[in-house]
């Protein structure tokens, strides 16, 4: 009686457990989209801002000082668009790394064929080889350091081929400031893309939490 008593309280407990992971998993899908709709609203606003400013300052050819406004707009966004990009990331792998691996005890029960988080397996597989990422990290630099590096080049070369226009203090800080402004994401794109790909401290992490995962799925299983 007593062995049908424990065997009763670990399959409750295991149904429990399971029940609260797979809510986790839920609620960080329903993240995943939330922040992949910022993304998208940041991407498009970042476009409505360039557009604006652009087309005052051809519609007042000789107030293009106005462009100067770019160099310290849209990095801020890329930075918020470079942070939100992080965060899915970092969702997508503790799915990965976590939860599926918590679930795996259920995955050998394979009802229909099936296995648990076939397409999370999947997609990470396969979110590189579909050639889709290269090209949207392209475009994301593109919009949001283009028009940035592009004005600052152009006011370079403004006030080098028009040295007699005298050039304000305010005028010098903002460039300045647009300067440093965008190198940030640029420096923190470099910086976290390098850390994620090439950096073995990362690979060591990712390494020892599958093996503690492993360790505490095999004592669930036993």
């Amino acid at each position: 009686m007593s062995g049908n008593d424990g065997r009763g309280q670990q399959d409750t407990e295991l149904a429990r457990t399971t029940t609260i992971v797979l809510a986790e998993f839920a609620g960080l899908r329903s993240e995943i989209a939330v922040r992949i709709s910022i993304l998208i609203t940041l991407m498009l606003g970042n476009l409505t801002v360039v557009g604006v400013v652009f087309g005052i300052a051809l519609s007042r050819p000789g107030n293009t000082s106005v462009l100067l406004l770019l160099p310290l707009v849209t990095p801020c966004v890329g930075i918020l668009f470079i942070d939100t990009f992080r965060n899915l990331g970092f969702l997508g792998r503790y799915i990965a790394t976590v939860i599926r691996p918590q679930l795996q005890i259920r995955s050998l029960l394979k009802p229909e064929g099936m296995r648990v988080f076939d397409w999370e397996r999947w997609a990470a597989r396969h979110q590189f080889t579909l050639g889709i990422a290269g090209p949207f990290i392209f475009v994301a630099a593109a919009e949001f350091l283009g028009p940035p590096i592009a004005v600052l080049a152009y006011a370079i070369n403004y006030h080098l081929q028009h040295p007699h226009v005298q050039v304000s203090t305010i005028q010098l800080a903002v460039w300045w400031a647009g300067v440093v402004l965008t190198g940030l994401p640029m420096l923190f794109a470099i910086v976290y893309g390098g850390y994620s790909a090439f950096h073995p401290q990362g690979s060591r992490k990712i390494r020892l939490g599958h093996e503690r995962i492993a360790a505490v799925t095999a004592g669930r299983g036993r």
